[in-house]
């Protein structure tokens, strides 16, 4: 890591609220032991799917030959990236929507769709707002150099 370098973590907080893909299992956490109850530490029980909250969806995910995340390099997920907002709450981000933007040296991009915005029950909502990365545009990504792409959706993909 560069000295003097800002880090900014993205993550959002692992509870029982946190919101999952519909179908998915709901966060579940209790103590597996308690000082409380006498134990010599508190431990805590997290039974969660592993795409919930914040998550990195390897190539095997989508790709039957793909990488999975512990074969990825680290490198690819930390440094600098361009956080861009994306105008529409909905809607396909395409090629020709990615060619108003100068992508020259940068090798991440996080779309932020302001999410945050939405009302509380937008996790349980059909993601008719998510805004989805299609494949045109996940090509002019990677011809340009882009080696991550993020979002504070749901899902990039419709």
């Amino acid at each position: 890591m560069m000295v003097g370098m800002k880090l900014y973590d993205i993550s959002r907080t692992i509870s029982e609220q946190l919101p999952v893909w519909p179908g998915d299992p709901a966060v579940k956490m209790s103590l597996a032991s308690s000082l409380e109850r006498g134990d010599d530490v508190n431990v805590t029980s997290l039974c969660m799917s592993a795409h919930a909250g914040t998550h990195i969806d390897a190539p095997s995910h989508v790709l039957p030959e793909g990488k999975s995340v512990d074969q990825l390099p680290l490198e690819i997920l930390i440094g600098t990236c361009r956080v861009q907002s994306w105008p529409a709450l909905s809607g396909i981000i395409g090629e020709a929507d990615l060619q108003k933007h100068d992508y020259n040296g940068v090798q991440r991009v996080l779309f932020k769709n302001d999410i945050s915005r939405l009302p509380e029950e937008y996790p349980s909502s059909s993601h008719s707002h998510d805004v989805s990365l299609g494949l045109d545009g996940a090509a002019y990504l990677i011809r340009c150099g882009i080696r991550l792409v993020g979002t504070d959706t749901f899902s990039i993909e419709k």
